[in-house]
């Protein structure tokens, strides 16, 4: 790697600025370039009998490695932008479009055409895409070459120490002319966010490596499966065992003792029993519709004609769909921000946005503007509890209130409830395995058109630093970084640990 770093600062860059020779520029497209991923490593000792000397201790460490971009980005301008584009930067780079909503329907299709092949008997000789095209399809299916940087006996949590970190981590990064080269250095949303609060330390020194430029924090995407998934299992999960067909229940009924709604703990595991429970379902709908009473039956009158088969597969297939699309109304939405724009800062005492973290209060119906800045309520992020908060005891009985209300009128509404938890598991499970999918090929337009349809889930979950760090990685391919950090963060997002697109071989960097 070292090679590859001073390869990099000698030739690469004074190809991009200073020389236009097409064959210079073939040189530095075969130059090579990497970015960086960091995380902490908590280790606990406990004490054999404890004591004033001897006590139960936590190691708070970080580890980090580096990994050679697959797709090249070494030929593309590393010139800043320009301050006057961020002001053309329009609402629709942060809001899901028509063509976002037409992938996400198509990979919904593919999801399901391939569940029915691979589960129904009666659709083993029909065809579907295997993999979703990309640009980099090819590439994204040789393996990663990485390097580990070790294990630094560092806290992230305290800023003197992340600074520290940042510092060891330059000395990976190359420079130009005595200044440093960015380096995406990735990690999950807290990590990211240390990352800035040591930039913003060291924002008065004198020269760049100083002031730690040379290391770009970049949000990953497993994380953000890991939230999402919690998110789901909290609303989907329940507690009643009796109910069936609900992940509580089948996960009882299984016996698959890992699977709990607290996700964090048991991610794979978890994971892999709610893709099987999808599934499940997907095929479930698809033997109603068809009056099967099992995956391996022939329905009555079942056409021999090939051309008569894949149209019944197809009308089976938009069957499902129906089912499981709902998508929100994302133009109520776009409609939405611009009144906020039109008017004053709708949130807090103060009415003011002066940047500073805020809370949300759980009433739906806050009287006094639903978010409030931590400085104003005069708390920092210790004094708040782990669960709900309310900003005065009235919203709190207020919230309660409303849970009955809303609970009392689904009783006498006389909705199919359990056709609705069946269309909200489609809508959630289908979503979670195209992500994943998105993330196992390496397909960067997908990965990013799927953050701008979480945008409104992490608003709306509470999840503001996931909210601010979306928002800052779409407007930098939107125009807020260089084209070559554009590239890096669109399409080498990811690592490949075994070199197939054919194996469940993939890993979110």
């Amino acid at each position: 790697m070292p090679d590859d770093k001073h390869y990099f600062t000698r030739n690469c860059r004074r190809k991009l600025f200073e020389d236009d020779d097409t064959d210079c520029m073939q040189e530095a497209a075969n130059t090579s370039t990497y970015t960086m991923v960091f995380d902490n490593v908590n280790v606990k000792t406990i004490a054999r009998h404890e004591s004033v000397d001897k006590k139960n201790n936590q190691l708070n460490m970080v580890h980090a490695y580096v990994a050679k971009d697959r797709i090249p980005v070494s030929h593309l301008s590393d010139q800043s932008p320009d301050v006057e584009i961020f002001d053309n930067i329009q609402v629709d780079a942060f809001i899901p479009s028509n063509a976002d909503l037409c992938t996400l329907k198509e990979e919904y299709r593919i999801c399901i055409e391939r569940t029915l092949i691979r589960h129904l008997s009666i659709f083993k000789q029909m065809k579907t895409a295997n993999h979703i095209f990309h640009p980099y399809l090819e590439e994204s299916s040789r393996k990663s070459e990485m390097v580990p940087l070790g294990v630094l006996n560092k806290d992230e949590c305290k800023t003197a120490e992340m600074i520290e970190i940042c510092e060891h981590l330059l000395q990976y990064v190359p420079s130009y002319e005595q200044e440093p080269v960015k380096v995406l250095l990735y990690g999950d949303g807290l990590s990211c966010e240390r990352v800035n609060d040591a930039h913003n330390a060291r924002i008065n020194c004198d020269t760049a490596q100083s002031r730690l430029e040379g290391v770009e924090p970049a949000i990953q995407e497993w994380h953000k499966e890991l939230l999402l998934l919690e998110d789901t299992f909290k609303e989907l999960f329940g507690s009643n065992l009796r109910a069936k067909g609900t992940l509580v229940h089948l996960r009882s009924f299984l016996g698959y003792r890992n699977v709990k709604r607290e996700v964090g703990d048991h991610f794979n595991a978890c994971f892999e029993f709610f893709e099987m429970v999808v599934k499940a379902y997907i095929a479930a709908a698809a033997c109603a519709f068809l009056g099967l009473a099992n995956t391996d039956g022939t329905p009555c009158n079942w056409p021999a004609d090939k051309m008569q088969c894949e149209a019944a597969f197809r009308q089976t297939v938009d069957h499902v769909l129906t089912l499981a699309w709902s998508p929100m109304n994302y133009e109520v939405l776009n409609g939405q921000i611009d009144e906020y724009e039109d008017d004053n800062f709708p949130y807090c005492y103060c009415h003011e946005d002066n940047g500073d973290d805020m809370v949300h209060c759980e009433n739906p119906q806050c009287p006094k503007g639903s978010w409030f800045h931590l400085s104003c309520l005069s708390l920092t992020h210790e004094d708040l509890p782990a669960g709900k908060w309310f900003c005065t005891q009235e919203c709190e009985v207020c919230q309660k209130k409303i849970k009955q209300h809303r609970s009392e009128k689904k009783e006498k509404s006389g909705t199919d409830h359990k056709l609705e938890y069946s269309k909200g598991l489609l809508w959630k499970g289908i979503g979670a395995i195209m992500r994943h999918d998105a993330v196992k090929e390496g397909d960067g337009h997908r990965i990013i058109s799927h953050w701008k349809l979480d945008m409104p889930d992490f608003f709306q979950m509470h999840h503001p630093k996931y909210f601010v760090f979306g928002h800052r990685l779409l407007l930098s391919l939107n125009g807020g970084l260089s084209e070559r950090i554009k590239h890096q963060l669109m399409w080498n997002r990811t690592v490949n640990i075994r070199g197939s697109l054919l194996e469940e071989a993939w890993e979110t960097t």
